[in-house]
């Protein structure tokens, strides 16, 4: 039997919505009779992570951003990646024809990466006369097991906009 100043903890499901879900009574302050519960005892629980030791994931890398660049206004395009463990990125600007216009190493952590990207002053200066679609290639290295992975990412290249004066007509 319970005593009053005892708490009872145990869990039962709950059909609301169709799934089953679990409430620990201990926790919330709702009377449960000592015939549905029995109280708390301790278990000695060992989670195995399976067969093949610890758990890993495989080395995945997703080009996020960005879709859209004005040279004439930024020299540097800021690129988001995301990726699931350490390495190196080779990224590489390549024009509609497959030309490699200018490429860069950059460390990535894990998680999303904000990469800054100078472009060149040849490679801008092309750019802005020749605006049009182009893809960031990213390849990547894990730096812990070697795996490789890779992404691109079309970027369109926005002409610069030709100014207008209010006064002339």
């Amino acid at each position: 039997m319970h005593g009053p100043g005892r708490s009872l903890r145990c869990s039962i499901p709950r059909f609301g919505d169709g799934r089953h879900r679990f409430r620990q009574f201990g926790l919330r302050k709702r009377a449960v009779s000592a015939e549905k519960c029995e109280s708390a005892q301790a278990i000695d629980l060992t989670v195995s992570a399976g067969p093949g030791g610890a758990a890993t994931t495989a080395f995945t890398l997703r080009a996020l951003a960005p879709t859209l660049f004005r040279p004439a206004r930024r020299r540097t395009i800021v690129a988001s990646v995301a990726v699931t463990g350490a390495g190196t990125a080779t990224v590489e600007l390549v024009d509609s024809r497959g030309h490699r216009l200018a490429s860069w190493r950059r460390p990535l952590r894990a998680g999303l990466n904000h990469v800054r990207l100078r472009l060149p002053a040849p490679v801008r200066k092309e750019l802005i006369q020749r605006p049009g679609p182009y893809w960031l290639s990213w390849a990547a290295e894990a730096t812990a097991e070697g795996a490789r992975a890779s992404d691109r990412r079309r970027l369109l290249v926005v002409a610069p906009q030709i100014r207008r004066d209010a006064g002339q007509g």
